[in-house]
């Protein structure tokens, strides 16, 4: 309905809280899923990505994207997996 409006934009967001995990270390999290062809008409994110592109996530369908502070807490680089862990059990392996 919201992509209807003339100049509006939108884009769907799922949101939740998770558990990362990698080399030993967990740390809680705030997940937030966007749909890869859609973040740089609705956000400025890519702007402030320090490695990586927005369009790296289209070609790499368990991609994903973490801040810097979280990268290096987690001792964690670029093509490197990590697991989340949600609420309700659910388990995924990104990269």
């Amino acid at each position: 309905m919201i992509r209807a409006i003339p100049g509006a934009r939108a884009s769907t967001v799922l949101t939740g809280n998770a558990v990362i995990s990698s080399a030993g270390k967990d740390i809680g999290i705030v997940l937030n899923g966007m749909i890869p062809d859609e973040v740089k008409d609705v956000s400025t994110l890519g702007n402030y990505m320090i490695a990586g592109t927005i369009e790296d996530l289209v070609a790499n369908f368990d991609g994903v994207i973490i801040g810097s502070e979280l990268a290096r807490k987690l001792t964690l680089g670029m093509n490197r997996n990590l697991t989340v862990a949600t609420a309700n059990g659910q388990v995924h392996t990104f990269t």
